[in-house]
């Protein structure tokens, strides 16, 4: 199994799924966001995954980082986000 862990987030590739666990009481900043999106694009290897993401361990969340995940390097290569 691929996977990659940073401070934020648990993220690995199941059966053509990437699936994203957030840690405990983490609170994600456009920084966070940025470092999220970077380990999420260099596990797809450039390639288009659907995503399952459990957020409920996420604490806050700022204005400019559910910004940044709408958008651009935030959605590349995702064909899908639950």
């Amino acid at each position: 199994m691929e996977s990659i862990e940073n401070e934020f987030v648990n993220l690995w590739i199941v059966d053509g799924v990437i699936y994203g666990q957030y840690k405990p009481d983490v609170t994600i900043d456009l920084e966070a966001a940025k470092k999220i999106a970077r380990d999420r694009l260099q596990l797809s290897g450039n390639k288009d995954y659907p995503s399952l993401v459990f957020l409920t361990q996420v604490n806050k969340s700022t204005k400019e980082a559910r910004d940044f995940f709408s958008h651009g390097d935030g959605i590349k290569q995702m064909t899908k986000l639950a």
